[in-house]
């Protein structure tokens, strides 16, 4: 596993072998994330999260897991 060490993200991982990999793991937790802050408490509630829950996963910046 590569690993490089960014005063921004500090130690990063690449998982896959490759940076172009790890931009779009990124990519794909960022709309996660955002399409999770759209949902309505119902539909919260059929997937079994919180709103309290869905703001701290929300909250988290792209990189972190």
């Amino acid at each position: 596993m590569n690993t490089f060490y960014t005063p921004t993200f500090g130690r990063l991982r690449l998982r896959g072998g490759s940076f172009f990999t790890t931009l779009l793991r990124w990519s794909r937790i960022y709309r996660e994330r955002q399409a999770l802050r759209g949902l309505d408490d119902r539909l919260l509630r059929d997937i079994g999260v919180t709103r309290i829950d869905a703001a701290q996963e929300f909250s988290k910046r792209f990189w972190q897991e």
